[in-house]
């Protein structure tokens, strides 16, 4: 293991090394194979304060809003 378990340093780490550069393939990667949000689909998702994928993967900024099956678990207390 390298890091500190950061999914979006890995997301850095697979672009740059395995030269993906496909939102939707490096989304699956990290998500268990979704690319995308869904209706019925499981409510485990991270908030991330960034305008685009690129920019949450290249500034990796602090500040996220963790949920999973829909509670938020961890990050500021209100959305």
């Amino acid at each position: 293991p390298f890091g500190d378990g950061d999914m979006l340093d890995t997301a850095l780490f697979a672009a740059v090394a395995a030269g993906v550069d496909d939102h939707a393939s490096l989304l699956a990667g990290l998500c268990d194979g979704r690319a995308a949000l869904a209706p019925g689909g499981p409510a485990d998702l991270v908030l991330v304060p960034a305008s685009s994928i690129e920019d949450a993967i290249a500034r990796r900024p602090s500040g996220r809003i963790v949920f999973k099956a829909g509670r938020q678990v961890a990050g500021p207390a209100s959305v």
